[in-house]
């Protein structure tokens, strides 16, 4: 019988994705488990396994589409499907699976599955022992999860097919409306969902000078010690130093129950900017790590992001994020970033600027300056604190050797 595989609900309230490739043809067999196809949502690609052994039939959704939650996009020819799969009619469908779920397990037997099948049922908030098993060795499905839910009555998937690109005819010229992306779409809302936060931005320059010297001293050996030490590992160590000294900014907000959550791990994003868009991959337990580590991460994090490979993971639980757009800019500019989700705080750095600045001894010198700017909640941060923490922030980029003193 004939098995229609939709696609599931892969978590972060994310409602659609981009089929970024298909790893199977029509007439091909496959086996459960292996690999059926990747997709890409909310910046997350992510490989699908088949549900279940067969042989693909029909595919429903080609490569670069877009594909709704709950849309099939597949048709698989299956060995071992039984009246529950998809092909029987709703109702009867509906009864015998729960029959069955009902009769052959309880949640004394320890189900089998893969950790992504695992995973994806913590994420639906269901017990595998209570889901009737289809797979190989009478492993559980992501397929089997989604009957599970479908007969719990838990999701109804809506089906909407993506608009093509539409040439409109104008009077005096031609304009191409073009469907956003499934990553685009998800930047798109979560930023407006950002710009509800009652936000406040500062703004502070820097001298630079002894951090250009403090990075020139080590840049040979980190170099043979097959490192490349970047001015931004170091903005991640003054970001570590900083929510040290002012834990307000490594925690969020809880709406619902009116607190404040402080976070156990410092985890330090840098925005990534890739020709498929914005990532935000952080340095996990960046307090943890030295200068060369955290260079050696930010290097993998960003081929990863260009070749579209991080996972959500790399994203999740972020506690303060790093953004250099200002290296992008011809003149070292200011800025006003967007706070990333369920963070409290941003900083911007700009191009380094030679300027006339005059010194404590009145004296007048040329010196590189750098321009900062520091976004954050206003809900739970008030402005003379957030100076009080850029403060700590300037500090460390202004001399870094207090590195081994307060880092």
């Amino acid at each position: 019988m004939v098995y229609k595989f939709e696609l599931p609900d892969l978590g972060e309230g994310i409602t659609e994705s981009e089929i970024l490739e298909w790893f199977v043809k029509e007439g091909d067999v496959i086996k459960a488990d292996d690999r059926l196809l990747e997709v890409q949502n909310d910046k997350t690609s992510i490989e699908v396994p088949s549900p279940l052994s067969g042989t693909i039939k029909h595919i429903h959704v080609n490569a670069h589409d877009i594909a709704k939650v709950g849309q099939v996009l597949v048709e698989i020819e299956g060995e071992h499907l039984e009246s529950e799969t998809q092909a029987v009619d709703d109702n009867e469908s509906n009864e015998t699976i729960q029959k069955t779920s009902n009769n052959s397990y309880t949640s004394s037997v320890k189900a089998k599955a893969i950790p992504s099948v695992r995973k994806y049922a913590r994420e639906k908030g269901v017990v595998l022992s209570d889901v009737t098993p289809t797979g190989k060795n009478n492993r559980v499905t992501m397929a089997d999860i989604d009957r599970h839910i479908k007969n719990e009555n838990q999701r109804v998937p809506s089906v909407i097919t993506p608009k093509p690109i539409v040439t409109i005819p104008d009077e005096h010229h031609t304009r191409n409306i073009e469907p956003m992306s499934a990553m685009r779409k998800a930047t798109m809302h979560a930023l407006i969902e950002s710009t509800r936060i009652p936000t406040v931005t500062i703004f502070a320059e820097v001298n630079v000078d002894k951090l250009i010297k403090h990075r020139n001293a080590y840049k040979e050996y980190a170099l043979d010690m097959e490192s490349n030490l970047s001015y931004t590992a170091y903005f991640v160590k003054a970001a570590v130093t900083m929510l040290k000294a002012h834990p307000i900014f490594n925690a969020k907000i809880d709406v619902e129950k009116e607190e404040i959550v402080y976070k156990d791990a410092i985890n330090i994003g840098v925005a990534t900017n890739t020709p498929r868009g914005l990532y935000v991959p952080n340095i996990k337990q960046a307090d943890r790590k030295n200068l060369l580590e955290i260079s050696d991460e930010i290097v993998k994090n960003t081929r990863l992001a260009h070749e579209g490979k991080l996972s959500q993971e790399h994203m999740n639980n972020g506690s303060f994020t790093i953004t250099n757009v200002g290296a992008f800019a011809q003149d070292s500019v200011y800025a006003t970033p967007i706070l990333n989700t369920d963070e409290v705080g941003i900083i911007s750095t700009s191009r380094f600027e030679m300027k006339t600045i005059v010194c404590e001894d009145m004296s007048v010198q040329v010196a590189p300056i750098m321009k900062l700017s520091f976004t954050f909640d206003h809900r739970i941060v008030d402005g003379v604190d957030a100076q009080k923490a850029l403060e700590t922030f300037k500090q460390i980029l202004s001399d870094p050797n207090m590195l081994g003193l307060k880092g």
